[in-house]
């Protein structure tokens, strides 16, 4: 998994001349955009909902479960993603919206997603294979938001070719020997982590902190937002004895916080004294370069947390076990 972030810039400069390359003409009757993808391979979809859906005139959804939504028919592009090609729930989505006549677009490394599409003639942004979901996920984003910008479908004002030298800048402070963040990483090592986003555009980028700490620390974590944490959550704080040494607050900030925003950081601050509370600042000029050098920071932070709970980021067991129990189940419905 290290090697693997060694070449997150990488990637994503690869990925980026993917989508570049990528030939797709948009039916003319397309409306809306709809992403759908498990896990891994999930995660993309969402982030691109949280990081570009202002910059469009066209309705972009993206979801993680296998209900295709009432408005999902033929001026809707379904873009399927799964990273392996053989995730169930993908796979079912697609025959249902192949019954429903809904234009596809597929984004997978091969598997069963790639043959059938092969097979039926719908269009697939084939990505290298060989890597773990979510350590792909350059290239499950930047393809679909390089094509996106092509198509105009998203008129979005940022400079894609500099989110490589972002991600090189956050790879030369802390992924390295004697990284800042293994003290963080001990020192959350056998507590609750608990990821708060300061700003809308971060919800996501906390999300993916939690998933990266879940799979590859092996960790239970939780993530949250401001100020919507302050009026529910933070309840908890003072609910048990000895909280300090049970849970850890991470918050991901950025540099140009609201007013709103600065007042619920402050007051966080203020009622957490007693409790470790570590704040990251990314790097980058825009919401789309700070989201992408924080999640990069999250992915360096929950290996060097798994090394310190003693885990292999790079097995995940009980997923394993859970895609086998799904493949072969005969009970799943079928929406």
């Amino acid at each position: 998994m290290e090697k693997l972030l060694k070449e997150f810039p990488a990637q994503c400069a690869s990925a980026i001349e993917l989508g570049e390359k990528f030939n797709y003409t948009l039916p003319s009757n397309i409306q809306n955009i709809w992403i759908m993808g498990m896990g891994g391979s999930g995660i993309g979809g969402e982030l691109m909902v949280s990081l570009v859906k202002e910059f469009s005139p066209f309705r972009i959804e993206a979801q993680q479960f296998p209900l295709i939504p009432y408005y999902v028919f033929s001026n809707t592009l379904a873009i399927l993603v799964s990273y392996s090609g053989n995730t169930k729930e993908v796979l079912d989505c697609y025959y249902n919206l192949q019954d429903k006549k809904v234009p596809i677009l597929a984004v997978t490394s091969g598997g069963e997603l790639a043959k059938i599409a092969k097979r039926d003639k719908v269009p697939v942004i084939i990505v290298p294979s060989g890597y773990p979901p979510r350590g792909a996920l350059g290239y499950l984003f930047f393809p679909l938001l390089t094509l996106f910008s092509n198509l105009l479908i998203v008129k979005h004002p940022f400079n894609l070719k500099a989110i490589p030298n972002v991600l090189e800048g956050i790879k030369e402070m802390y992924l390295k020997d004697f990284s800042p963040l293994l003290a963080t990483a001990e020192k959350v090592s056998y507590t609750l982590p608990l990821i708060l986003a300061s700003t809308p555009y971060l919800k996501d980028v906390a999300r993916r902190w939690k998933c990266q700490i879940n799979e590859n620390a092996k960790a239970l974590a939780l993530c949250d937002f401001l100020p919507e944490f302050n009026h529910n959550t933070l309840c908890f704080l003072n609910s048990q004895k000895d909280i300090d040494k049970k849970v850890s607050l991470l918050l991901l900030r950025d540099p140009e916080e609201e007013g709103d925003m600065k007042i619920a950081v402050k007051f966080l601050q203020r009622i957490t004294q007693e409790i470790y509370l570590k704040e990251f600042f990314p790097l980058g000029e825009n919401k789309l370069e700070r989201a992408f050098s924080l999640i990069y920071l999250g992915d360096i932070f929950s290996i060097y947390l798994a090394r310190y709970r003693e885990q292999d980021p790079a097995k995940i067991p009980l997923i394993e076990q859970w895609k086998d129990f799904l493949s072969r189940s005969k009970d799943v419905p079928q929406f």
